[in-house]
């Protein structure tokens, strides 16, 4: 019997999550992908992937379905409100799914940032008791889960790097060239350390006029344009921006010679394209991210220099190990 499965993630047309989705559904062999309704994938897929029916939200799924949590952030905890009063509605979710015999996973949640220790522990404990498998990206979430979790936890590389990007060649206006990705400074709740807004912007222009002085094009990146696009016309306002449409940000950084990341999975695709960074860790998966590859995030205080170049140099066998834990996924999506 093929088993069918809906993804719960992040559906906001933001690239990074929209990557974690298709190597999820192109590395597994589910029957059927469904999604929340209203929602799309922003990029191309090799499969068909759909939303539920007006009858099945009706009156709800005719067939057994598993879950699959996607995302790097869907733990995250707030100053104001513990863990499971954020997540009441989806503990309740996986509860009944579990009940009706049907498997949950989680796949590439980091654990934090953590303001109510106890009670997110305890949280985190009752939530592995409802799932098959998890996987995570970094040590401390790693650390963290082998001493709650009641279910397989598996630490292994983000799923982007398990993606291989065929991208075109751009026409640079200069032979070298700089991309900045740009986030929502306010938007992003998890800058939890740094809470200068104008300082972060501060920086990116002071990095600009930098690269462009070292004769660089300089190209801001939007990952997301809904939020990322408003913060550049309001905090740069000069040069330009490309928009997360289709292959265009993938192919900007595949034609880049470095990288500046504010966001998460601009670090993940320069570093999986071999590019040198300068990475402002924005959360706490960027940073524990660097630090398993012995490296520290630039401080965006610090004056522009390429002091703050790093080469990440990943072990040659990323791609296999991103796609190795998902091997037994992709056989008990076939049974």
């Amino acid at each position: 019997m093929t088993r069918q499965i809906c993804l719960i993630g992040y559906f906001e047309k933001n690239l990074g999550d929209d990557l974690l989705f298709k190597a999820f559904i192109e590395n597994t062999s589910f029957s059927e992908y469904i999604i929340p309704r209203n929602k799309t994938i922003g990029v191309s897929i090799e499969k068909d992937v759909r939303t539920p029916t007006l009858l099945e939200r009706k009156i709800g799924f005719f067939n057994p379905r598993d879950i699959a949590l996607i995302g790097g952030s869907l733990f995250i905890e707030t100053e104001e409100k513990p863990l499971f009063d954020l997540k009441k509605r989806l503990i309740k979710k996986l509860a009944k799914n579990k009940k009706r015999g049907c498997k949950n996973y989680i796949i590439g949640c980091n654990l934090g940032p953590i303001f109510f220790e106890e009670s997110y522990k305890e949280t985190i404990k009752y939530i592995s008791k409802l799932i098959e498998f998890w996987t995570v990206r970094d040590d401390f979430s790693y650390q963290l889960l082998k001493e709650l979790a009641h279910c397989r936890v598996i630490k292994a590389p983000d799923l982007v790097h398990s993606l291989e990007f065929k991208v075109p060649e751009l026409e640079k206006k200069s032979k070298k060239m700089a991309v900045i990705s740009i986030v929502d400074f306010e938007y992003q709740t998890s800058f939890t350390q740094q809470k200068n807004s104008a300082e972060y912007y501060a920086s990116l222009l002071a990095w600009h006029s930098f690269f462009e002085s070292e004769g660089y094009q300089v190209v801001y990146a939007s990952f997301e344009d809904s939020v990322d696009v408003p913060a550049f016309h309001k905090y740069i306002g000069k040069g330009e921006i490309a928009l997360n449409q289709g292959d265009e940000i993938s192919s900007l950084i595949s034609n880049s010679d470095i990288v500046l990341c504010s966001r998460f999975h601009a670090l993940i695709l320069a570093a999986s394209m071999g590019k040198s960074v300068i990475p402002f860790a924005y959360s706490n998966k960027m940073k524990c991210y660097l630090e398993d590859l012995g490296h520290v995030p630039t401080s965006i205080s610090a004056p522009p220099s390429w002091d703050g170049k790093i080469d990440l140099n990943l072990p040659e066998d990323t791609q296999k190990q991103a796609l190795e834990h998902l091997q037994e996924l992709r056989a008990d999506s076939s049974l």
